[in-house]
């Protein structure tokens, strides 16, 4: 297994979603993650930076997104940060199951497939915090 500990700085719009989250998947296959691992923190990172472009940044351009990606023997760590409005995990109302709406689905979502995820508030902006232990899954794929 490769350890991994890199950031890149990338435009948060829709067009470089792609970007972003061929770059971790990149990373994460260094490392020898099991496909099932990855294909969850990917799309886990697919709903985090959904909710940036539509929630932190709404309309906005050209605002900056840093992932930063770190991998060890026991855990890999997804963070994202965005510059845009600020994010109170305490106002989210988690979507109701019987409900047709998708609002809210994200974070639960996120939730779900990883196993553990903290909003942390900056002085401009929010940092997202996702986690998905190697260990308890046996993740490492042999090659």
């Amino acid at each position: 297994m490769e350890i991994i500990n890199d950031y890149k700085n990338f435009i948060g719009e829709m067009l470089t979603v792609p970007e972003m989250q061929n770059w971790v998947l990149d990373l994460l296959n260094k490392s020898h993650i099991s496909q099932s691992i990855v294909s969850d923190i990917n799309t886990a990172l697919g709903e985090a930076l959904s909710n940036i472009l539509s929630h932190a940044y709404k309309s906005e351009t050209l605002k900056p997104v840093k992932i930063k990606v770190i991998v060890d023997t026991e855990k890999a760590i997804i963070s994202v940060r965005d510059f845009g409005r600020k994010f109170d995990i305490a106002s989210y109302v988690p979507p109701e199951a019987t409900k047709g709406s998708s609002a809210g689905r994200g974070i639960y979502l996120m939730r779900k497939l990883m196993d553990g995820v903290q909003y942390f508030p900056q002085e401009i902006g929010t940092e997202l915090l996702m986690w998905k232990s190697l260990t308890d899954h046996y993740a490492v794929a042999s090659d």
